[in-house]
């Protein structure tokens, strides 16, 4: 059973430059298929907070081995210009878009 009061482990957010967020918003993903999805810049769907039944062992900040309910992985820091947003419809995870772009895609 999980309890809603024990500790997180808390990631580091990864910081993305400029040229890998172009990279990661001009590419397109596929699935286990190797079916192309309809549209570009899928970055996934493993963000925010996870609890795990029986927890896991991670290392903190100072070395040592401890026991945590789940962890917590926050969104990537991207360049200015840039923006993550909800992949939309039945799709389950974020993209990255340019921010002037607009979310809703059509598929190619």
């Amino acid at each position: 059973m999980v309890d809603y009061s024990l500790p997180l482990f808390q990631n580091t957010p990864e910081t993305w430059d400029a040229a890998k967020c172009e990279k990661m918003a001009k590419q397109i993903a596929r699935d286990g298929m190797g079916t192309r999805y309809p549209f570009k810049g899928y970055i996934g769907g493993n963000y925010g907070n996870v609890r795990y039944n029986g927890g896991c062992i991670r290392t903190d900040a100072k070395g040592k081995k401890k026991w945590f309910q789940g962890e917590t992985r926050p969104f990537p820091i991207v360049a200015a210009g840039f923006k993550i947003v909800p992949a939309g419809g039945s799709w389950c995870g974020y993209r990255i878009i340019k921010e002037n772009e607009d979310a809703i895609q059509k598929p190619e």
